[in-house]
């Protein structure tokens, strides 16, 4: 494993990170100051975390086989276009099915917040 790559690209995914955060903080502060009553109404509850994490790791574990086991077949595939485009719609579209199955049960990803006398 080529390490400076690594690290390269793991320092500029971080720049990338804060460059994109900083706008919508800016904006968010601005929203605030136009309308300081406001709050956010909606909550991510603890199921949507966990099928959102399960999501992300399933994702990292896939794509990381074409390194990991680059000599199988699933990681022969994983080193092309399209395996890893397909995987990726795959793992997305078992996922959506997954939350509004949980949804039909009363299990949801967001829920509205209810504010109590401050």
């Amino acid at each position: 494993m080529n390490w400076e790559a690594f690290f390269a690209i793991g320092i500029f995914t971080i720049i990338l990170g804060v460059v994109l955060y900083i706008p919508g903080r800016l904006w968010a502060k601005r929203k605030l100051k136009e309308h300081p009553n406001t709050q956010a109404s909606l909550k991510v509850t603890k199921f949507g975390y966990i099928l959102t994490s399960s999501m992300l790791l399933v994702l990292f574990g896939g794509l990381s086989f074409q390194y990991f086991s680059p000599n199988s077949f699933f990681g022969e595939y994983m080193k092309t276009k399209t395996g890893r485009l397909t995987f990726t719609a795959l793992v997305i579209i078992i996922f959506v099915l997954v939350e509004r199955i949980f949804k039909t049960k009363g299990y949801t990803m967001l829920v509205d917040k209810k504010y109590g006398n401050v």
